[in-house]
């Protein structure tokens, strides 16, 4: 029983400290950040902070190492199928957030100058921007990396990453659009900056890859589980 207790324990970090982690990123986001109906008023004026990624990244990742972290300490592992099956959307989200936010959003200077405009009352705007983006990626790996598995577990296959990560992109997909057709806004300067560069066509272009790039991060995901 002891040597089962010290295994327990060491295992925890596995969920503990990606929930910490990402709960430092909602703390972020609702003490420290730009309101939503400041930063940008017309394009979350139906969703608020929902229209955004990072948001709905944020509250997935931190529910769903909440959830590991209370099947951890139960030791029963009832959910683990289940977290297991969903593993690679949660490491598809962390990994996007923060590789595609450094890649296309952080440098922009249409985001920048918006960040700039608000510094004066919101002095910590740059530094929220790094907490809720910035460890997602390192969160999700420790995780993969250290999290249990019990002989015999059902670890991800192509169809569940297609069912999570691909349905997931889609509904997100289909949420942008949505706003859009609400507000006539697009909710990050890059999608103005592809649109003027190459119009509609070359936007579907961009959602596109963006949509590969999202499935390759599930699958890297689903590989971290079996190379484990």
């Amino acid at each position: 029983r002891a040597a089962g207790a010290q295994l327990q324990f060491a295992m925890l970090p596995a969920a503990l400290v990606p929930f910490l982690g990402f709960n430092v990123a909602m703390l972020a986001c609702h003490m420290a950040a730009v309101p939503p109906q400041l930063f940008d008023p017309g394009c979350t004026k139906y969703f608020n902070r929902w229209v955004y990624l990072t948001y709905q990244s944020n509250v997935i990742c931190t529910i769903y190492f909440g959830v590991s972290l209370v099947d951890d300490v139960l030791g029963d592992g009832a959910l683990a199928p289940w977290l297991l099956t969903l593993f690679p959307l949660i490491f598809a989200l962390g990994t996007f957030l923060t590789l595609a936010y450094y890649a296309l959003d952080h440098f922009n200077p249409e985001n920048f100058r918006r960040k700039e405009r608000h510094k004066a009352q919101y002095p910590y705007v740059h530094w929220c921007s790094h907490l809720e983006h910035g460890h997602a990626l390192p969160l999700v790996l420790l995780h993969g990396a250290t999290v249990r598995l019990s002989p015999g577990a059902e670890l991800p296959t192509s169809t569940d990453v297609a069912r999570t990560v691909g349905v997931y992109y889609v509904f997100y997909l289909l949420w942008t659009h949505l706003n859009y057709s609400l507000t006539g806004l697009w909710q990050y300067p890059v999608i103005n900056d592809v649109t003027r560069r190459g119009g509609v066509a070359l936007r579907i272009v961009f959602f596109a890859a963006l949509g590969s790039l999202f499935i390759v991060f599930g699958v890297g995901g689903s590989a971290l589980l079996h190379a484990r």
